[in-house]
């Protein structure tokens, strides 16, 4: 028999609790690409045609997930611009956008162009199949935060 009233929860059910961690308080504007160039084929034309000097920057880990391999990332100096790659042996560092290859996060807004002037010029190669713009607060994804780094 059932003793609670209705529209209330019952007493066994389980919470979950969700750690919200700093950075996913700060909305940031990321940009995702689909190519099938590699990487670093990738980084060359981006840097020729935003005029940018990205450098391979080493991998993006999760250390939540450590079973995941790390995502290859390319970064302007200062940081300005990040180039992530968003899927190593299928593998995915944000699920949720899994048609995406690779994320163009803009660091600094003061010092990038506009995301919609970015993606136009990116839609200008033929190698690069698609070009979306997200905001971060629209992605419900725990890796999100990952892109700041």
């Amino acid at each position: 028999m059932d003793n609670t009233k209705p529209g209330t929860m019952k007493n066994n059910l389980r919470i979950t609790r969700h750690v919200i961690k700093p950075e996913d308080n700060h909305p940031f504007i990321f940009i995702g690409i689909v190519t099938t160039e590699a990487d670093y084929r990738l980084s060359v034309f981006i840097n020729k045609l935003l005029g940018i000097s990205f450098k391979h920057s080493g991998e993006l880990t999760d250390d939540d997930n450590p079973e995941n391999p790390g995502f290859s990332v390319f970064s302007t100096s200062p940081l300005t611009y990040s180039l992530i790659s968003n899927k190593k042996s299928g593998n995915f560092l944000i699920r949720k956008l899994k048609n995406i290859d690779f994320f163009l996060v803009l660091h600094d807004k003061s010092k990038t162009e506009k995301p919609d002037v970015i993606a136009a010029t990116l839609r200008k190669n033929p190698d690069i199949t698609a070009v979306f713009i997200f905001n971060s607060q629209e992605i419900r994804d725990k890796n999100t935060f990952l892109l700041l780094q």
